[in-house]
């Protein structure tokens, strides 16, 4: 996906987790920050993921992709650690079901 479609895509998504519909002046921001977001290197994915995991895990009622560019470093790290903590579990319960057996 290019560039553009891609900051579409995520501009779409902040606006149908959020407020649910916006002005052609709302969105056209959106997909600006979107875009600046995308040419700092960070991946479609992850900005999505950033954006869920505000809404949905700190349940924080954001108004603005711009939060999401401000706080993106600080929830990537937390997410990458959630992630490693539950693939340590899955380790540690991996090596006491094989000493176990």
């Amino acid at each position: 996906m290019s560039e553009k479609q891609d900051a579409q895509r995520i501009a779409k998504h902040f606006i149908s987790s959020t407020a649910g519909r916006a002005t052609p002046a709302i969105m056209k921001k959106t997909i600006a920050q979107a875009k600046t977001l995308l040419q700092s290197g960070y991946t479609p994915d992850e900005i999505i993921r950033v954006i869920d995991y505000l809404i949905n895990e700190r349940q924080i009622e954001i108004y603005s992709l711009g939060y999401v560019v401000h706080s993106i470093n600080d929830v990537l790290r937390t997410i990458r650690e959630r992630e490693l903590d539950e693939e340590k579990e899955k380790a540690k319960a991996f090596v006491k079901e094989e000493q176990e057996k």
